[in-house]
């Protein structure tokens, strides 16, 4: 099996998965960067021991945008945090659409993630039948795990302003998904607060497992996940992120769409 990278996209309101799909061409164009050391604190380049970055492809041009740079690690935060619930109506909060953008109705973004010599992406992608969505391409090895991540609440903040997701007067998560295919497994998992600071997340069970027939199909299926399914450990008043981790060896694109949650 080729070590190939596979661009991915991840939909919101809509997951769909898929198979084998030609990768759009990488972009030989050179990216803008203009990065004052002195904006840091920071005097020499050999100084740097952390930093965070963001590569953003638009139609124009493409970019890095510097987020984060330090001689040391972030400590962990241990001050008051924020979480609030967002004002929605009837019963029903649509957190992302994946049609308006990189940013969701939360101000969280999204990505992928892997260790070698497995690889995913993530890109917003035009499906077959006009359907926009966040879609994963992947190529998950016997070695190695990757898949992707949906922040609910907005990481570029310092830890004292960021504000996350009180789910607790909502009952269900819903969204939509497809698989190309068929049959590909992808396991939900949940992190809050603290397991959002150690960058990992806890399982909930795979997607699957909440759909009638038991199987991603090549159509659009519409999943309901009990919040209630959500393991106890985690704290349902500060949810900050979604993961979808590939399971099983092979090539795979993921896509999503319209994601909400519900009373």
């Amino acid at each position: 099996m080729s070590s190939r990278s596979i661009s991915s996209v991840l939909l919101i309101g809509a997951l769909t998965l898929a198979g084998r799909t030609a990768l759009p061409q990488e972009s030989t164009e050179a990216l803008s960067q203009r990065i004052l050391l002195r904006d840091w604190g920071i005097s020499r380049w050999s100084d740097i021991r952390v930093g965070q970055v963001s590569l953003i492809h638009a139609a124009e041009k493409s970019e890095i945008q510097l987020r984060h740079l330090a001689v040391r690690a972030r400590p962990v935060f241990s001050g008051p945090r924020r979480a609030v619930t967002p004002a929605c109506k009837g019963n029903c909060f649509l957190a992302a659409a994946f049609d308006s953008g990189i940013v969701n109705s939360l101000g969280g973004h999204f990505n992928a993630f892997a260790a070698l010599p497995s690889h995913a992406r993530v890109t917003l992608h035009n499906w077959d039948d006009g359907r926009r969505a966040l879609t994963l391409n992947y190529d998950r090895q016997a070695a190695g795990y990757c898949g992707g991540w949906v922040h609910l609440f907005d990481f570029t903040l310092p830890d004292e302003e960021r504000v996350y997701f009180d789910s607790t007067p909502f009952s269900y998560l819903t969204f939509w998904i497809r698989g190309r295919q068929g049959g590909e497994r992808i396991l939900l998992k949940v992190a809050d607060a603290n397991w959002e600071q150690r960058q990992d997340a806890v399982p909930v069970a795979e997607v699957a497992s909440f759909l009638s027939g038991n199987a991603i199909e090549p159509k659009w299926q519409r999943v309901t996940v009990p919040l209630a399914a959500i393991p106890k450990n985690l704290d349902r008043r500060e949810l900050a992120t979604l993961a979808f981790e590939v399971l099983g060896a092979g090539f795979e694109v993921l896509g999503a769409s319209t994601g909400s949650i519900a009373v």
